[in-house]
């Protein structure tokens, strides 16, 4: 039996959005930048090899339909896909919609807080457009 269970940190700074078929799939907290992150439903597992090969292979297909709707319906200039884990060692994956008009750009967006104001309303229609996404019963 798998016990999955979410790092705090992610938790905290992180809304659930849905569970995929391996990954659960999150938004960050950011005003600034539609940012996915996708963690792996399995215990004890730090980096991307750990994964059996057919994890390693959905994985993948999880990165590449998060960065579908993160391209397509957020007009993202740019996207940027990482598995840092130098804070939260529990394997999750950044999917982030970068924009030349962002805080860091075109540097990394790694340790930079937005400091656009907090509106409830706009991140909850990001939700929304990420939950409604007809990608996800393709």
């Amino acid at each position: 039996m798998d016990l999955f269970s979410l790092d705090s940190q992610l938790q905290d700074e992180s809304v659930f959005i849905k569970d995929l078929s391996l990954s659960r799939l999150l938004i960050k907290k950011d005003m600034e930048n539609p940012w996915l992150i996708l963690v792996p439903r399995k215990s004890n597992i730090t980096e991307i090899i750990d994964l059996a090969d057919l994890d390693q292979q959905q994985l993948m297909k999880e990165i590449s339909l998060c960065s579908t709707i993160l391209k397509n319906e957020f007009a993202a200039y740019k996207l940027n896909v990482a598995a840092l884990g130098n804070v939260v060692r529990q394997l999750h994956i950044h999917v982030i919609a970068r924009y030349m008009e962002d805080r860091a750009w075109p540097h990394p967006i790694w340790g930079s807080r937005s400091e656009k104001k907090w509106d409830e309303f706009q991140f909850h229609n990001w939700i929304q457009k990420i939950k409604e996404n007809s990608a996800f019963s393709a």
